[in-house]
């Protein structure tokens, strides 16, 4: 299932960032963004995001598992790169974005 993969954190997060972009796409305009939303933006994605997402699942395996080792947890350290490139795609596509005129 696919929450075995993500926690259900990482889906609402993905869903936003997927909402946003279709808005964006379908409005076909331009976002402007001030120098305070971008850094919102970075340091949500950089250490917010990745932080509350591994907490809240190591503490899911924590409940779920009895014996707790460092293989059950190893995964959690590649939440973080994951986060920090789809917050990187997802900032070059906003700041990039030109609609086209028809």
């Amino acid at each position: 299932m696919i929450t075995d993969l993500f926690t259900y954190f990482d889906l609402i997060i993905l869903l936003l960032i997927l909402i946003i972009n279709f808005k964006i796409v379908l409005k076909r305009s331009k976002v402007v963004l001030s120098w305070i939303t971008i850094s919102l933006f970075i340091i949500s994605f950089l250490f917010i995001f990745p932080y509350l997402s591994t907490e809240l699942e190591s503490h899911l395996v924590h409940s779920r598992n009895e014996v707790v080792d460092g293989f059950n947890l190893f995964y959690l350290w590649f939440k973080w790169p994951i986060y920090w490139l789809v917050g990187t795609l997802e900032l070059i596509f906003i700041l990039m974005y030109k609609p086209k005129s028809d």
